[in-house]
């Protein structure tokens, strides 16, 4: 919570930057400091794990960075005397939204809500492509996002989303070995208090942990490989780079 405050201040501090340079009526410069601010903060958010919890706080930082980089393209296309700059950036929100809405909205996706079984999004152990991990491919369904071993754990509550998902239990005397019904894939990872516990595998591709005494919320999420660290940061240099080209071309590189 306390490091979305401070983003949000940090948002907020750059957009009141912003405003004064749009008044000495240097648009481009202003647009291109909220779309460096906002690489910063989703380039700190991949190196740093759970520093934006919340997904829609996520998106409008991606959207804080592309939404002025389209303007400028638009702009030096369609605006070039800078008179309606303001109109092109509401214009290019106007876009984006619109898009956004008509890919989320779409007849193809709507009938496949209703004919999905809502747990198919959670357990996903069927009908897809089996990762390399998987020497056994489990003929059950199963209903439940974990197996208990032995019996000795029970589910109090689950909650799901595309990138992550949790289940709160109670583990009786002893501790509890349980199975999550989700195949291991590279960038999994589970943790009980922000804590990351140890995981194996076994011969179906599902992960199985061991679950201590007590009531406990485990929170399993999809995290980024380094090879995927990697590669974001490549592209965030090439286009700071690019950038740097297309803001000082006249001075350095005589283009």
């Amino acid at each position: 919570m306390l490091s979305q405050i401070g983003i949000l201040l940090t948002l907020f501090a750059s957009l009141t930057i912003a405003i004064s340079i749009i008044q000495k009526r240097n648009e481009d410069r202003a647009l291109l400091s909220l779309s460096l601010l906002s690489v910063s903060i989703i380039l700190l958010d991949k190196t740093i794990p759970n520093l934006i919890d919340n997904m829609i706080v996520k998106n409008s930082f991606v959207q804080f960075f592309f939404i002025p980089l389209l303007s400028i393209l638009c702009g030096r296309f369609f605006n070039k005397e800078k008179k309606f700059t303001i109109p092109m950036i509401l214009a290019t929100i106007l876009a984006i939204t619109t898009a956004s809405m008509h890919i989320i909205n779409t007849p193809s996706k709507i009938e496949q809500s209703k004919i999905d079984d809502s747990n198919a999004i959670f357990y996903s152990l069927w009908q897809e492509y089996m990762p390399v991990y998987v020497k056994i491919i489990p003929k059950e369904k199963y209903d439940r996002p974990f197996g208990s071993l032995s019996g000795n754990i029970k589910l109090l509550r689950e909650e799901f989303s595309p990138e992550r998902r949790g289940i709160r239990v109670r583990a009786k005397k002893g501790g509890e070995t349980i199975r999550l019904n989700i195949f291991y894939f590279p960038g999994w990872t589970v943790n009980i208090k922000e804590s990351k516990i140890p995981i194996r595998i076994d011969d179906s591709g599902r992960m199985i942990a061991v679950i201590p005494e007590g009531v406990h919320f485990i929170k399993v999420f999809l995290s980024d490989t380094k090879i995927e660290k990697a590669a974001h940061i490549i592209s965030y240099i090439a286009l700071i780079f690019l950038f740097f080209i297309y803001i000082f071309k006249e001075r350095f590189f005589l283009i």
